[in-house]
Order: structure tokens, then C-alpha cells, then sequence
């Protein structure tokens, strides 16, 4: 029978220090991204109710707050969900000093479904951006 320190060192992988090091001085940015996230999501949510509060019901304004404000506080969530579960996976990439297989696989799947939000955030924020400047266009014709 083996112990639990020899389990980790039969999958340890051999990964560069310098790639090691690397992703370590990651990490700290990465959590700080999530917190920042979150932030930036509590400041959207007290602008909202705040904001709310200052308009009245069903002006142009308010549909305006509230529609943005309910955007940027979810991407500002889900951003920090992504940041943190990636920070969370680079921290457990070296834990105990060896890195194990399960540990690389699981910060580069967070790194690729951080990655692939912001891609499909790219997207929506291209097709808004045309679509702004395509009723520009016809509200100047």
C-alpha cells in the first residue's frame, strides 16, 4: 500500500520552474481580477437600486438603468465566478511542491472556459456594437 505523499509524487508531472513560476505569480492577479469582479458587481447592484429609486417608473431612463445595470452586474458575476475557479486551479497547481496531471488539466480547463467566456462576451459585444451604429445609421437617414 502506498501513501498519499507517494501517490502524488507516481503523477507528479516535470514542468519547467520557470513555467511553474510563472503561473504562481499568476495566481495573485487572477484572484485579484475576481475580487475586483466582485466589486465591481456590488457597485453595479448599489447603482441600480440606487438609481431606481431616483427615476420614476417606466421613463426612458429607468428602462435604460436597470437593463444596464442588470448587464453588468451578471457578466460582472460570472466574471468573477471564472477568475476565481481559475485562481482557485493555479493555487492547487503547487500546493504540496509537486505538480500533479489532475492539477495541470484542471487550471488549463479553467484557463480555456475563462478564455472561452470572454470570447463569447466579444461576440455580444461586437453584434451590440453594430447594431448600435446600424440604428444610428438609419435614425440619420
Amino acid at each position: 500500500m502506498t501513501s498519499p505523499a507517494e501517490d502524488r509524487q507516481a503523477q507528479s508531472i516535470s514542468v519547467t520552474p520557470g513555467a511553474l513560476d510563472a503561473l504562481q505569480k499568476t495566481q495573485s492577479w487572477v484572484q485579484f481580477l475576481g475580487i475586483a469582479s466582485i466589486v465591481i458587481a456590488c457597485l453595479a447592484g448599489l447603482a441600480l437600486v440606487i438609481g431606481a429609486l431616483a427615476l420614476p417608473p417606466g421613463s426612458k431612463m429607468f428602462n435604460k438603468l436597470v437593463i444596464g445595470g442588470i448587464v453588468i452586474f451578471v457578466v460582472s458575476v460570472l466574471y468573477a465566478i471564472f477568475w476565481l475557479k481559475y485562481s482557485g486551479a493555479l493555487k492547487r497547481l503547487s500546493d504540496d511542491g509537486s505538480v500533479t496531471r489532475e492539477a495541470l488539466d484542471g487550471a488549463l480547463t479553467q484557463q480555456r472556459r475563462l478564455w472561452l467566456f470572454q470570447g463569447i462576451l466579444f461576440i455580444f459585444v461586437l453584434i451590440a456594437i453594430g447594431l448600435q451604429l446600424a440604428g444610428m445609421l438609419v435614425a440619420w437617414a
